[in-house]
């Protein structure tokens, strides 16, 4: 089964989040993640098999401060906000 992922870093010092579908996470798939979807070939990650060899590699790209959490919805506040905002009231009347 696939669970969502948030992994949550700062790159050139921006905070970024990146959701993602696995079965399982761990900070060397989340830091692998973040390596990869910063333009490195994922072949490149194949090698550093340390998590120490990944932050390092990580750190070259200006990468830090990297770390995941299992999401727990699929949906933002804001967007289940927005919807609940939007609905209308419907009244039943034909017992009238």
């Amino acid at each position: 089964m696939r669970h969502q992922f948030e992994i949550h870093f700062v790159r050139q010092g921006r905070k970024e989040i990146l959701r993602t579908a696995h079965s399982t996470m761990s900070e060397i798939i989340a830091l692998k993640i973040v390596i990869i979807e910063s333009g490195i070939c994922a072949g490149k990650t194949q090698l550093l098999r340390s998590r120490i060899e990944l932050i390092e590699f990580a750190r070259r790209l200006n990468i830090h401060s990297v770390r995941w959490n299992r999401a727990s919805h699929t949906m933002a506040f804001a967007e289940r906000t927005k919807l609940t905002s939007q609905t209308i009231e419907l009244v039943d009347v034909t017992d009238e």
